[in-house]
C-alpha cells in the first residue's frame, strides 16, 4: 500500500511539474523601483583623474512579456528620476547623473509558477550636470548615452511581482564644455546598480 501511494505521489509530482514551469508570464506590466547605484567617472585631461560616484536610482518602469513554453522575453522602458554623483576635488564639483531612460530587452525562464529569473541588455540615456568651480555658475549640461546587462529575479507576491536586479552600466566617453571653449574629456563612466522594485501585470 505504502509503495503505491509513494508511486502515485511521485507519478503526480512528475505531471505537475511541466506545468508548473510553464506558468504564464504573458502580457503587459508596470512597477516601480528603488536601488543604490556605485561607480567611476574620469576626466582625462584635468584633476586627479578617476574619482567615485554612487546614490539612489528611484525610478519606474513598463513593459511587455511574451512566452513560447518556459522561455519569457519582452521589451521594457525604464525611467529614473535621480542619479548618482560625485567629485574630483579639482573640476568636477560634482558630477551628477540627474536622471537615465533606458529601453530594455528581457529573456527568462519561468522556472515555476512563482519565479522568473531573466537576462537584460539595454541602451540608456542620462542628463548629466557638472559644476566646474563648485560655485553653481560655472556648469557643463548635456547627455551621456551608453548600454547596459544586468540580471534579476521576479517572483510572485500578493497581485504582482516582487523583483530583485542587478545592472552593470558603460556610458560613452563625452567631452564636457564650461563656457565658451573649456573642453574637458571625460573617460567611460561605469555605474553598477542593484535594485528592488515591485510590478503589477495586467
Amino acid at each position: 500500500m505504502t509503495t503505491k501511494v509513494t508511486t502515485s505521489v511521485l507519478a503526480l509530482a512528475l505531471v505537475m511539474a511541466p506545468l508548473a514551469a510553464c506558468a504564464d508570464w504573458t502580457g503587459p506590466y508596470a512597477g516601480l523601483s528603488s536601488g543604490m547605484a556605485n561607480g567611476t567617472a574620469g576626466d582625462l585631461g584635468y584633476g586627479s583623474g578617476s574619482f567615485d560616484i554612487d546614490g539612489s536610482v528611484p525610478g519606474v518602469f513598463a513593459g511587455y512579456m511574451f512566452q513560447s513554453g518556459s522561455f519569457v522575453y519582452g521589451v521594457e522602458l525604464g525611467y529614473e528620476f535621480d542619479g548618482p554623483d560625485g567629485s574630483d576635488g579639482d573640476y568636477q564639483l560634482p558630477l551628477s547623473l540627474d536622471n537615465t531612460l533606458q529601453l530594455s530587452v528581457i529573456g527568462g525562464y519561468a522556472a515555476s509558477d512563482m519565479m522568473m529569473p531573466y537576462l537584460k541588455l539595454g541602451a540608456l540615456r542620462s542628463d548629466y550636470t557638472s559644476d566646474h568651480d563648485g560655485d553653481g555658475l560655472d556648469l557643463a549640461k548635456g547627455k551621456l548615452d551608453g548600454w547596459s546587462i544586468g540580471a534579476g529575479l521576479n517572483y510572485r507576491m500578493g497581485p504582482g511581482a516582487l523583483r530583485l536586479e542587478v545592472e552593470h552600466r558603460v556610458y560613452d566617453s563625452a567631452s564636457f564644455l564650461y563656457g565658451v571653449s573649456d573642453y574637458h574629456d571625460m573617460d567611460k563612466t561605469k555605474v553598477t546598480v542593484v535594485s528592488v522594485g515591485y510590478l503589477m501585470t495586467f
